[in-house]
């Protein structure tokens, strides 16, 4: 099956979700394969950048939903670099995928509980996670409520 993608992908690998480790057992996705894709940096020479694409999902333009990941190692600074990219560090682009590993990670943040998808590259320095956005998932169990804010 052919999806419509923004952009075009210089490589990317097609991962069952049943076959990441971590999901907690009270969690349904909404979703049952991911693609993890690679793109060239169109800043640096040698460097690439990668995203999380949903193809049971689109965006606003209809394209399949797609998120860049972000990176753990500056989660802590006060700085944007959501733009940062990553050197391939000698290996080929085409290869990346045949070194990802991933799983699945339930945090709780400010009183909410998310589901995160973090990614190492062995070979090189890139250790990433996204964020799933609560319409991509359900937790069996929990009781929706919905309030009310008046002035």
């Amino acid at each position: 099956m052919r999806y419509k993608y923004e952009n075009k992908a210089e490589a990317s690998k097609s991962i069952p979700v049943k076959n990441i480790p971590g999901l907690p057992n009270d969690i349904f996705l909404k979703f049952s394969n991911l693609h993890i894709r690679f793109y060239n940096s169109i800043n640096f020479s040698g460097y690439f950048l990668c995203t999380l694409a949903l193809p049971a999902f689109k965006d606003d333009d209809g394209y399949v939903l797609e998120n860049e990941f972000k990176l753990k190692r500056f989660d802590d600074l006060d700085v944007d670099l959501s733009d940062y990219d990553v050197p391939l560090q000698g290996h080929s682009i085409k290869n990346l995928q045949t070194s990802i590993a991933c799983n699945f990670e339930d945090k709780v943040e400010m009183g909410r509980r998310i589901l995160v998808l973090n990614m190492t590259i062995k070979g090189t320095p890139f250790n990433g996670y996204v964020f799933f956005e609560e319409n991509l998932y359900t937790i069996t169990g929990q009781e929706t409520t919905t309030k009310n804010f008046s002035t």
